[in-house]
């Protein structure tokens, strides 16, 4: 992993944590799934979901759902649309894809 890789994750994973994103309980949660090797580490989960240059990342989550533990990644595309990708977290096969409309300001009119 190139070390432009690592610091971005690791500026990610504080950012986060000082967010409240990832409470203290979440982090020691997945760093131990990790460690036994029940989930993939985010740094893949990444590498796999960015696929747009123009993306940025704004929320990371380790959800629980149906037995299932899933990341969830929220990017921040082009014209402020929001993409929501849910990854296994065992396996980092895309699970599900979800597209949030970009709220348009008051009084501004369509093209």
């Amino acid at each position: 992993m190139k070390s432009s890789q690592i610091i971005f994750t690791a500026t990610l994973l504080i950012s986060l944590m000082a967010a409240g994103t990832l409470e203290a309980d979440d982090h020691g949660r997945a760093y131990e799934l990790r460690r036994q090797g029940d989930i993939l580490p985010l740094e893949e989960i990444i590498r796999r979901a960015h696929r747009e240059p123009d993306e940025r990342i704004i929320e990371v989550e380790l959800e629980e759902k149906h037995g299932q533990l899933l990341y969830e990644l929220e990017f921040l595309g082009p014209g402020g649309v929001v993409h929501e990708r849910y990854y296994d977290a065992k396996t980092g096969e895309l699970v599900k894809e979800k597209r949030k409309k970009s709220k348009k300001k008051k009084g501004k009119k369509d093209d």
